[in-house]
């Protein structure tokens, strides 16, 4: 078992005040703590110089509260990290795991750590905003065309973190939650939170000076014995505040290959419609599954419409690049596969060659469940079965999943006997209201779906430092 888990590094700049030794005898102190625990860890010592010559703050991998002397951190611009300890070489026998679950959904059903990721399902749907430039871009568009060009491109790039990936993130608690305050780097910040545990719904907001983005993220997923299927039944939607357009995305199917034998590898097929809801405009997308025998490029091609004709054509991979053809020169035109001219606007930034070692997580994704101070007591990255597996404790995240996912039906049963006690004794009801959204109708669309918004008030608590209405879940 590591014993990467009980301690954090702090690297500090060189102190003015009288303080310099007591901070640089702790410095030292920590600094040979993490060279002493390289023995027996899959991190390298020559790692761990190199974190410490990069004088980096702020990296607590324990996930623990900094002391008074790590608050000089705060002050200071945030160097996020660019890796994680290295995953331990555990032998995961996925057959005596999965051998009794063939053809059930899998989101209803305990699994252990050894199926996962140390990442949860809220922290991934954030990490599709690592290309938020595309909506950016698409907000600065002035023509309808270009812009639901930049959406669909978006929707795509937010697939590639799947390429190499083969770990399940973790179902969030009822009442977890995850923020990522991204304002001063890229612009945005975004919270999450997981409103329903039967379905599991997991909600979103992200908002920039320029648009806002909202989900709700639920599907099954089912186990077939080679493969698992993740049929999702969500919409995204994002408006665009430089012009008040408004559109919604559609997923594609996910599948999981080769399950018990062979290289895990993950894949996407399916045709997706992305519409927007104040004009008639809207993009068709197909994914095409891989296939050994034709190697088909692209993966993903599509086009941009409106009732009648094809004003924009794209194309690309998913995992390697997008491109969109632009050039129709008269809007009341039409595009076809012969006078288009496709032009590159996103391709995928390549993994650092030891990134196998830590499971195949991006430098953007290293930084998802990295220590900040200040956020939720319900936030993901206070997880301890996260934050032990990150950790490489695999055997202790084991124990702590199990205690959660006890203290969460506890809970649920709490509620289900004061509802029912309230109720005319039609029958448990688990009446659970978030803290952060709300469920109302979007009136935008045809059906005038209920989904989950946003009603604020998170950051305005954090600003206070006031959690008091947060439930324990931890």
């Amino acid at each position: 078992m590591s014993g990467i888990g009980s301690w954090g590094m702090s690297v500090f700049k060189r102190p003015s005040s009288n303080s310099e030794h007591s901070v640089t005898s702790k410095r030292n102190a920590s600094v040979q703590t993490l060279l002493s625990a390289s023995s027996s860890t899959n991190i390298s010592r020559e790692w761990l110089c190199q974190k410490v010559n990069e004088n980096i703050c702020d990296i607590y991998y324990s996930g623990e509260e900094p002391d008074a002397e790590d608050e000089m951190c705060k002050e200071q611009p945030k160097i996020r990290r660019k890796r994680i300890p290295d995953k331990p070489s555990h032998h995961v026998g996925l057959w005596s795991v999965l051998k009794d679950l063939i053809g059930q959904n899998l989101t209803t059903i305990a699994l252990p750590v050894n199926l996962n990721e140390p990442l949860t399902v809220l922290q991934r749907m954030t990490e599709s905003f690592e290309s938020s430039y595309l909506l950016d871009r698409a907000a600065e568009c002035e023509n309808i065309y270009d812009q639901i060009a930049y959406v669909a491109a978006f929707a795509i790039s937010g697939y590639a973190s799947s390429a190499e990936r083969n770990g399940k993130p973790f179902n969030p608690l009822l009442g977890e939650t995850y923020e990522c305050d991204r304002s001063d780097e890229l612009g945005w910040k975004c919270i999450a939170e997981q409103v329903s545990h039967h379905p599991s719904i997991s909600a979103l907001h992200c908002e920039s000076d320029k648009w806002v983005f909202w989900e709700d993220l639920t599907g099954d997923l089912y186990f077939r014995g080679k493969y698992i299927r993740i049929l999702p039944v969500d919409y995204r939607y994002v408006k665009f505040k430089t012009n008040e357009k408004t559109y919604r995305l559609e997923r594609p199917e996910t599948i999981i290959h080769n399950i018990i034998f062979g290289k895990i590898w993950v894949d996407h097929k399916g045709k997706v419609e992305i519409v927007c809801l104040d004009e008639a405009a809207k993009c068709d997308l197909t994914f095409t599954p891989y296939s050994s025998f034709s190697r088909r490029y692209p993966r993903v091609f599509g086009d941009i419409r409106d009732l009648s004709k094809v004003k924009r054509m794209i194309r690309g991979s998913w995992n390697e690049k997008i491109e969109i053809a632009f050039n129709l020169e008269d809007d009341d035109g039409e595009m076809n596969a012969k006078t288009a001219s496709y032009q590159t606007v996103w391709e995928r930034k390549p993994p650092t060659p030891e990134s196998s070692k830590y499971y195949n997580f991006s430098e953007f994704a290293c930084t998802l469940n990295e220590y900040e101070a200040a956020v939720a007591p319900t936030d993901s990255r206070r997880r301890p079965d996260v934050r032990m597996m990150e950790n490489g404790e695999w055997d202790l995240a084991n124990e702590h999943k199990l205690r959660l996912e006890e203290k969460q039906r506890s809970k649920r049963y709490l509620r289900e006997a004061e509802n029912l006690s309230l109720s005319e004794g039609d029958g448990p009801i688990d009446d659970y209201c978030p803290i952060w959204f709300t469920k109302k109708k979007m009136l935008v669309t045809e059906a005038e779906n209920e989904i989950f918004f946003y009603k604020g008030g998170y950051w305005e608590a954090k600003n206070e430092g006031d959690w008091s209405m947060c439930p324990d879940i931890f």
